[in-house]
């Protein structure tokens, strides 16, 4: 009771941080709401009335109940339950063909094997007497749980085991040839068909899991969304959703995670590496110059630089400044959304496997297929713009550095020749 109590108070401590307007928004935050306050009553409830056995069952259920507040703490079950949620639909209406398809073989068991005598197998609820008892009993035979030999009863008894009459209530055999039908026709259906395309269905709904496991494809994490949030919060203090392209440096430099767009790593960074090559006994506070650092250490520890990678990431730090800029609007600047989705394109996407994953859903619906591959070509033409952005801002800077390099040269050359005239 002493958890459900400081759990209830959690909750109410955040509605009003939130705000209740907030606060709804959030599914799992009104469940939680539900859950411990029928919690917290029926442990009220069973404490003033600890001798009523319903209550005691209801509270151990409820309280049993508030572990699943825990989904949406961890990713890895908030992520499940978001997709299971998604394929409920899908799901929802295999489970009502099946569904159907169930109660047609069930109506048809009753008319044929109603009044049939008990074989071995049957029983007082394993018959086809009523149409409950055949639904459960078709349930039973999708398992496969003596399909076999209940199917043999049914065919097995005829005369003299049985009485056939002239009319149908007056017969109580069975059917060679309809027991075979009906029978493996609904194991067909139900135990290979229904089962099999549940199975890949199931499968279909969690491909995605499976893909980002295997690093097939990226993903966009939890804590990578919090450290933008974050780092947004910073440089828009007054919560407008747009800053100006000037601050980007300033929120670059603020993301950890699969979002950051650190050049260098933090091995690599100006403090660690004097750190891990000054001379023993020495520190940079101490000594206030770099007179103590070993130099051979130092420069062997720059010799490691991953050089490709420093330069990737040189080119995805200028294309996102680039795209920025292209996208920002002159009064208000650029967008949260924009700016994130900026990120997780050139961090996260890979634009090939997004082509892939267009191709894979080729077959299911090509409306959904022409605007996606729309977005994949829109997406290609902008990189491209980019591209041609960037070149022709290095051919600029290169001719604005082109003169000054003449001059440097030339004022060495002049340099050169006064010194020897003067020897």
């Amino acid at each position: 009771m002493s958890t459900v109590t400081l759990l209830f108070v959690n909750t109410g401590i955040r509605i009003v941080v939130l705000t209740p307007r907030y606060f709804i928004k959030r599914w799992w935050n009104v469940i939680g709401l539900l859950l411990l306050t029928c919690a917290l009553a029926t442990s009220l409830l069973h404490f003033f009335r600890n001798d009523n056995y319903r209550i005691a069952k209801v509270k151990q259920f409820l309280q049993d109940g508030v572990c699943l507040l825990l989904i949406p703490e961890i990713d890895a079950f908030d992520k499940l339950s978001k997709i299971a949620i998604k394929s409920l639909p899908l799901v929802s209406s295999l489970l009502v063909i099946w569904a159907v398809s169930l109660l047609f073989f069930a109506i048809a068991m009753v008319h044929l094997f109603g009044l049939t005598r008990f074989g071995p197998s049957e029983s007082g609820n394993i018959n086809f007497r009523s149409l409950d008892k055949a639904l459960i009993l078709l349930f039973r035979l999708t398992l496969g749980e003596g399909g076999t030999r209940i199917m043999e009863d049914f065919a097995a008894i005829r005369m003299p085991y049985c009485t056939l009459g002239q009319i149908y209530f007056d017969s109580d055999c069975g059917s060679l040839e309809w027991a075979r039908i009906l029978f493996i026709s609904w194991r067909a259906c139900s135990m290979y068909i229904f089962a099999n395309l549940f199975v890949s269905l199931i499968y279909e709904s969690f491909s995605n899991i499976y893909l980002e496991l295997t690093n097939k494809a990226g993903a966009l994490r939890r804590q990578d969304i919090r450290s933008f949030k974050a780092a947004w919060a910073v440089v828009d203090p007054l919560g407008t959703g747009y800053i100006q392209p000037s601050l980007l440096p300033q929120l670059l430099k603020r993301l950890q995670g699969g979002l950051s767009m650190n050049i260098y790593d933090e091995q690599f960074s100006i403090k660690t590496l004097m750190n891990a090559s000054r001379e023993p006994g020495q520190t940079l506070q101490t000594s206030g110059t770099h007179s103590h650092v070993n130099l051979e250490k130092f420069n062997e520890m720059l010799g490691n630089l991953p050089i490709e990678r420093i330069r990737s990431r040189k080119r995805i730090l200028n294309k996102v400044y680039e795209e920025v800029n292209l996208l920002s609007d002159p009064r208000l600047g650029v967008s949260f959304s924009e700016v994130l989705l900026i990120l997780v394109n050139h961090k996260i996407i890979n634009l090939r496997m997004c082509l892939r994953y267009v191709e894979i859903h080729l077959i299911r619906a090509c409306q959904l297929i022409l605007l996606s591959f729309r977005e994949y070509w829109d997406r290609k033409l902008r990189l491209r713009e980019l591209e041609e952005r960037l070149q022709t801002e290095s051919f600029l800077r290169f001719m604005s550095i082109y003169p000054w390099t003449r001059r440097l040269r030339k004022f060495k050359r002049s340099k050169v020749s006064t010194i020897g005239i003067a020897d």
